[in-house]
């Protein structure tokens, strides 16, 4: 399915999608369990009598277009009387040598002590609200994505959409913004645990990730600090 386009998941009949579905369950899968269950014990509850299982079809990266010039697209809804304005920029196939870059990226410039959010709503009130972070997606290779977010009054859409813009493209913070990000990362790596039941979901993550030793929390503590 997930090699799919949205013309061929609409072209689908009821009977097609039907076995479709029925054949996931004969395909290689990952399955995570938390419990007192040995290993041995979950392998064969969940082998369903099968010997053989179908190789997983190829997952293809995430791609996210890369228009030849800034393209804005218009969507209207009647009745609204805001402007909701989303910046959206690739920023090229990711992997586990940028981590510690990505996790900087949000904590400097989202939420109501970041960049867009203090340039945008206090210092201009051009904004109800104001939001940027940065996607990486859920694969080493997928493209990241530089995403920022604005609602506003219509009548200051330009003037935000282009604050938004200019603050986007800078390539650097400055000193005391970047060591208060740094304390940031540091209190997130140090404050932050992972539940019980959270951790073979994590750990399965950190491998599609392209981490291959593990938790890569410790080491990428050291590089924030």
């Amino acid at each position: 399915l997930a090699g799919l386009s949205a013309s061929g998941l609409k072209a689908l009949r009821t009977g097609e999608i039907g076995r479709l579905l029925a054949g996931l369950l004969g395909t290689r899968h990952d399955v995570l369990f938390v419990g007192t269950k040995t290993s041995e014990d979950i392998s064969k509850a969940t082998a369903l009598g099968r010997r053989r299982w179908r190789r997983e079809p190829p997952r293809p990266a995430r791609r996210i277009t890369l228009p030849a010039k800034p393209r804005v697209l218009f969507v209207h809804r009647e009745g609204m009387v805001q402007a909701h304005i989303g910046l959206f920029a690739s920023d090229g196939p990711n992997g586990p040598d940028g981590a510690i870059a990505r996790r900087f990226y949000t904590p400097a410039m989202g939420g109501m002590g970041g960049i867009v959010f203090q340039e945008v709503r206090e210092a201009r009130s051009l904004a109800y609200s104001a939001e940027g972070s940065y996607d990486p997606g859920a694969r080493a290779g997928d493209d990241g994505a530089q995403a920022g977010w604005v609602g506003t009054q219509a009548d200051k859409a330009v003037e935000a959409a282009e604050l938004l813009r200019d603050i986007f493209q800078r390539t650097s913070l400055p000193p005391e913004r970047f060591a208060a990000t740094a304390r940031q990362v540091e209190e997130f790596y140090r404050s932050n645990t992972i539940a019980f039941r959270d951790i073979p979901g994590r750990l399965l993550g950190w491998s599609r990730a392209g981490f291959s030793s593990g938790d890569p929390r410790p080491e990428l503590l050291k590089r924030a600090r």
